[in-house]
């Protein structure tokens, strides 16, 4: 009996230990996780309206804004702004990154646009991305002055 009992203890102990390492191994996989940019642009300044489907208002920015026909978009999202009285950016996904090129490439449009004179159009850039640009472009400022 004592024998039967220490080897179902070792086998729970066993399926216990499996566990653990799979649990640390979602965690560490979760904080490896990052959505991917590559086809992604972020659109500035783009009105807000209550109500709005924004797949359908970003697609006709670019037909309209981009004169770009052939342009889908797959995703967006418009995130809070910091400040009440602006809109927030918006985060569009689009299917290849040649569409995402012909985006960016026919961004200096917008400036004629009368329409869209205050949208502007980035890459997508993580956090870190954006950080390590400001932080050279102040060191590049500091080298010019000198």
């Amino acid at each position: 009996m004592n024998a039967r009992l220490q080897s179902f203890k070792e086998e729970i102990q066993a399926d216990i230990n499996g566990l653990e390492g799979k649990v640390k191994q979602l965690s560490v996989d979760s904080v490896n996780f990052q959505i991917p940019r590559q086809n992604s642009v972020v659109i500035k300044g783009h009105a807000y309206h209550e109500g709005e489907t924004l797949n359908t208002k970003v697609e006709i920015f670019i037909t309209e804004g981009l004169g770009l026909c052939n342009v889908h978009v797959l995703n967006s999202e418009r995130k809070p702004s910091e400040r009440a009285e602006l809109p927030g950016v918006v985060i569009c996904s689009f299917q290849t990154v040649e569409e995402e090129k012909k985006v960016l490439s026919d961004k200096y449009s917008l400036k004629d646009s009368r329409q869209y004179t205050n949208v502007f159009l980035y890459k997508d850039q993580s956090v870190e991305e954006r950080t390590f640009n400001r932080n050279l472009k102040v060191i590049v400022d500091t080298l010019r002055d000198q």
